[in-house]
């Protein structure tokens, strides 16, 4: 599992978001009026969050599938349906999730090591 300083979003969040809300947080009209930097460091996150799941809402209004549960379930659900529907495909993913969970099984065993 790759360190969370090489993912590009915990980069971001450690080089950006966090000075930049803390010296939102330290200004002193911010302050007078929320009442302390703890209290609006906590919102700041809240605000991109929303942000971010705000775009991708009005990103998928412009797509034939109109909205994000739509999507998922055009693309996922239904495949795998097809594939529970008969024997072989259900014998086929019982497989692939023991292999994939062996493996999660042998990554957790080489980090305790």
């Amino acid at each position: 599992m790759p360190d969370t300083q090489d993912n590009a979003f915990m980069r971001f969040l450690n080089e950006k978001l966090v000075p930049f809300s803390t010296k939102v947080a330290q200004n002193k009209y911010i302050q007078a009026i929320g009442g302390g930097s703890m209290s609006l460091m906590a919102i700041i996150p809240g605000f991109f969050v929303a942000l971010v799941f705000g775009a991708l809402r009005f990103a998928f209004s412009f797509t034939s599938y109109g909205n994000m549960i739509d999507c998922v379930y055009t693309l996922l659900q239904t495949p795998l349906a097809g594939i529970t529907g008969s024997l072989p495909g259900f014998i086929i993913l019982i497989i692939v999730a023991q292999a994939l969970k062996e493996e999660q099984n042998t990554e957790s065993a080489e980090l305790a090591a």
